[in-house]
Order: structure tokens, then C-alpha cells, then sequence
């Protein structure tokens, strides 16, 4: 799946058109296609082995975590400027659950520099 975005930024980041891109990954996208490529994998080792990441190179690596162990992106994260660990947010869940798997995505960012912690506040706000 992949979710195109065409737009003028804000100013701050540049004046002109620019366009960015969020993928699993599993199309490698051609050089100089994009200005702004996040890889968001999802868990294609373990649950489709017959996808592997091909995008290995972007601006972000945004993940979102599971209880999976962060070393199995040690070799991907090379190729990306920005990382970014997600809580992941379960519907069927409560706020308190939830809330754990916040604490525990929070404490893992705080014990591993270069990754950065990142909210799908649209999820958290109930927000489709």
C-alpha cells in the first residue's frame, strides 16, 4: 500500500512542490522518484517472507512496535535519517492497555538513541 501526498509544505521545509511517500517497503522505488520517502514495514519477516523490504533507503523508518525486537532493523535503519517508534494503539483494547504499550514503547526509545518516539494520534483520538 502506498499513500501519495502532493502538496506545497509549509514554507519552513521548502517553496516549492514537493512530493513524499509512506510504503511498507516491498516496491523499491526509483531514484529521485520522490523528495520524502518513509518506509513503515510491517511485520514481513515473520508474516510474509515472500515481501521482503526492498526500499532500504528513505528519509524515515517508522515502526510500529509490537513487543518485536529492534535489532531486526539494526542492517535497515542504516539507510535512513530519521527513526521513529510507534506505540501500537489496539481498538479491542483499553485506555489502560493502551496506555501500557505507550509506557513500554516510551521506555524503549528512552534506552535506544537514534529512535524517536512517534504517535498515530489519529488512532488515540478515535479519529477514522
Amino acid at each position: 500500500r502506498h499513500t501519495r501526498y502532493i502538496g506545497d509544505w509549509s514554507s519552513d521545509v521548502c517553496s516549492s512542490d514537493l512530493i513524499a511517500i509512506e510504503t511498507n517497503g516491498t516496491i523499491e522505488l526509483e531514484e529521485g522518484l520522490v523528495d520524502w520517502i518513509c518506509v513503515s514495514p510491517k511485520n514481513m519477516a515473520s508474516v510474509h517472507p515472500e515481501f521482503p523490504i526492498k526500499q532500504t533507503k528513505g528519509h524515515e523508518l517508522k515502526v510500529v512496535y509490537t513487543g518485536q525486537d529492534l535489532s531486526m532493523y539494526d542492517e535497515l535503519k542504516k539507510g535512513f535519517e530519521h527513526l521513529y517508534l510507534q506505540p501500537c494503539y489496539n481498538e479491542a483494547l483499553d485506555a489502560g492497555a493502551n496506555g501500557q504499550t505507550f509506557h513500554s514503547t516510551f521506555d524503549l526509545v528512552m534506552q535506544n538513541p537514534g529512535w524517536n518516539l512517534s504517535l498515530q494520534t489519529h488512532k488515540w483520538m478515535g479519529v477514522e
